[in-house]
């Protein structure tokens, strides 16, 4: 207090030794309130360096505001405000550090803007330090996307002074740096930091899995994704389907997406994820995880459901036989969901997925004019989806049969529609919609049954304003000569 009125530090012990005790007192009492101020802020510092790769930050300020006492009341009562600690700290390093520790605590919201500030060409280095620390820890790193700040984070570690710690190596290996590898005794190591971040680098499944009993939410979601890219999601059934909020459900299956591996034995869990959260976007998620490798019965629980993103994540499933896309076909038929324009029915057209009887099977089943389009559709889908469109399938017959049925007009122009461009690809732009013999229309009726047949759709003037074949068919009754 008594440098304030221009000692020196030689004199102030003989000023102290001669003041009035009284004096001494009102000083020590005045002083006692900016010291107990400053190193509210230095506890803070030291706090927050529990979460720090560096521990001098609070020695160094405590270096740095020591000297100043005392403050000007006007600073004193800025730096005593209840408010002034945290990112709202009134000391630059607090308010840095502080920002890092949040980042590194899961508030990722914050990286793009600290990361860039302290990755700059123009910040301290030891700051430059710690933020690449930070940033390339498997903490921060190994649960959100690091964006631009995966180069400027490694050019930082390369710049650190030697002799390098075994956490600037780990850092630099999980950032991909080359040439620089694991040490072997980091897995090892007696401190936990440095052996998980060596067992996520080194895929050692036993470390992985004892994280997943840690208390805290970052470790095991790292150690359940790396899991995940191992294959081994049996050993997440209770983290998956007991400890995980939605969110974290979300980021495992986004995993489990990426590597398109079954996971069986999360499929219980799955369900009942989706029976508590139905038509949401985790739902849809975890459907398609079950979809990478279900059976028949647990594909017919999700179709059951209805939801056409899950019904588009069952006709891409590649591990489902014929008869299992017939049975969602079938479904799809007796609930009236008929509708090409949904990417559900065009997937379930390609080669090897649905049998190709189905729509002559199911055909009979409907009587509404838009069902039966819908199915003469999927029926051309299906042929034209097959190598050369070969001749005489069963979609090609389904497709014959309602150009010559008792069918409204539009369902009888959709069919004649449907051979026409067919016809126009396998032949290379044939102008024919009905390039048959008599021979092809006896393999699906007796001729005078056919005769009966084409009398009534020459009598039919609203299917044949439909069709405009009336050429078509004269030139095909000349065929019989």
């Amino acid at each position: 207090m008594v440098k304030f009125y221009g000692a020196d530090m030689f004199s102030i012990p003989k000023m102290l030794r001669e003041m009035d005790p009284d004096r001494v007192e009102t000083f020590r009492s005045i002083y006692g309130r900016h010291l107990a101020v400053a190193m509210r802020h230095i506890e803070e510092l030291r706090e927050l360096e529990k979460e720090l790769f560096h521990k001098y930050w609070s020695s160094a300020l405590e270096e740095t505001l020591i000297p100043q006492l005392p403050w000007p009341e006007k600073e004193l009562n800025q730096y005593s405000a209840p408010e002034a600690k945290g990112q709202k700290s009134p000391f630059p390093i607090i308010v840095t550090l502080a920002s890092l520790v949040a980042v590194r605590l899961g508030d990722f919201a914050l990286l793009q803007s600290i990361g860039g500030s302290l990755l700059s060409s123009g910040a301290r280095p030891d700051l430059q330090r710690e933020a690449a620390l930070q940033i390339s820890n498997w903490r921060v790193a190994g649960n959100t996307y690091l964006e631009g700040l995966r180069y400027p984070a490694m050019d930082a570690l390369r710049r650190a002074p030697e002799p390098r710690s075994v956490l600037v190596t780990l850092s630099q290996v999980y950032l991909g740096e080359r040439d620089v590898e694991v040490p072997k005794e980091a897995l090892n190591s007696d401190d936990p930091e440095v052996s998980f971040f060596a067992a996520l680098l080194l895929r050692n499944e036993p470390t992985l899995i004892r994280a997943l009993d840690s208390v805290h939410a970052s470790k095991w979601m790292v150690a359940a994704n790396m899991l995940i890219s191992l294959h081994r999601a049996d050993t997440l059934v209770d983290v998956f389907g007991r400890r995980a909020d939605a969110d974290q459900q979300m980021r495992m299956l986004s995993q489990i997406s990426l590597e398109k591996h079954p996971v069986p034995e999360l499929h219980e869990a799955l369900f009942d994820t989706i029976r508590r959260n139905p038509k949401t976007k985790l739902a849809r998620n975890a459907a398609s995880a079950i979809c990478l490798g279900c059976t028949h019965t647990e594909a017919m629980r999700l179709a059951e459901m209805l939801d056409w993103d899950i019904l588009h994540s069952l006709s891409l499933s590649k591990r489902l036989e014929p008869e299992t896309f017939r049975a969602i076909g079938e479904l799809l038929v007796r609930e009236n969901k008929v509708a090409m324009h949904q990417f559900t029915w065009t997937c379930l057209a390609a080669p090897g997925r649905m049998p190709q009887d189905f729509v002559e099977r199911v055909f009979p089943m409907v009587d509404t004019p838009d069902a039966q389009i819908g199915l003469l559709s999927f029926a051309e889908k299906q042929l034209d989806d097959l190598p050369e469109r070969p001749r005489g399938t069963s979609m090609e017959g389904v497709l014959i049969r309602a150009a010559f049925g008792d069918h409204a007009p539009e369902v009888i122009g959709a069919a004649w529609a449907g051979m026409h461009r067919i016809n126009y690809r396998r032949d290379y732009g044939s102008p024919s919609p009905f390039p048959y013999s008599i021979e092809t229309i006896e393999q699906y009726w007796p001729f005078l049954e056919f005769e009966e047949r084409l009398a009534r759709l020459q009598a039919n003037k609203a299917a044949l304003k439909q069709t405009f074949v009336a050429e078509e068919i004269r030139r095909f009754l000349g065929s019989r000569a």
